[in-house]
């Protein structure tokens, strides 16, 4: 998909950075999951989440009573999502007390020499991007 309201730069400066951050070693990308946090906040693997509704009563019902053309494909696998993916939060942080650590946690920055310096410049960018579209 193309916007016209994002430069084709911060896109590929965007695109370059997750590239280069998900062709490390497995074992480094680990060390930047939070499941405490219910990775809301840095990596998830390929095959860590599950679908929800495929095994909940309420979703499968909120389901059913959509258009057909609306419904999800295939709920019924069970499988785990096949993709990874990079939680990084461009909202500030609320101003008030909440009990609920993952509102308060940090961004994860990774480790890696070649990645980290480049990294909250380039998802702040990509974020404002976004948001501003």
């Amino acid at each position: 998909m193309r916007d016209s309201r994002v430069k084709e730069e911060d896109n590929s400066t965007f695109l370059d950075l997750i590239e280069d951050y998900f062709a490390q070693p497995v074992e480094d990308l680990r060390a930047d999951e939070h499941p405490e946090l219910s990775y809301q906040v840095g990596v998830t693997l390929e095959n860590t989440e599950k679908p929800k509704c495929a095994v909940d009563e309420p979703c499968l019902k909120v389901i059913a009573r959509l258009d057909p053309e609306e419904r999800p494909l295939d709920i019924s696998g069970h499988s785990p999502d096949p993709k990874c993916r990079f939680f990084w939060r461009v909202a500030e942080q609320p101003p008030y007390e909440t009990a609920f650590p993952v509102v308060k946690a940090q961004n994860v920055v990774p480790n890696a020499p070649h990645i980290r310096d480049r990294w909250t410049p380039v998802m702040q960018q990509w974020g404002q991007s976004m948001k501003n579209a």
